[in-house]
């Protein structure tokens, strides 16, 4: 029986075209949504901005990720598990 291979060899430039032509998502929507909500604190040379639940990361003036606040990844847990707050 052959072992499953592991998805690492899936590059991310593979992952976003496939997110670009296959399901149809504006990368470059996206880019600039991102762009408007980090532009001033690039600009302002921030290391991070964290706004509505996300934390950008940058560096050398550009957003290197973006992570979820522990709020936001709490909320999305319940959400995925139908836990009610409380």
């Amino acid at each position: 029986m052959t072992k499953p291979l592991s998805a690492d060899f899936v590059t991310d430039h593979a992952v976003v075209r496939y997110m670009e032509r296959v399901l149809d998502m504006d990368i470059e929507a996206i880019r600039e949504l991102i762009a408007s909500e980090t532009s001033y604190a690039v600009q302002a040379k921030a290391d991070a901005l964290t706004t509505e639940g996300k934390r950008y990361v940058f560096k050398n003036d550009r957003v290197i990720t973006v992570l979820l606040t522990k709020n936001r990844m709490s909320h999305l847990k319940r959400l995925r598990t139908g836990e009610r707050h409380g």
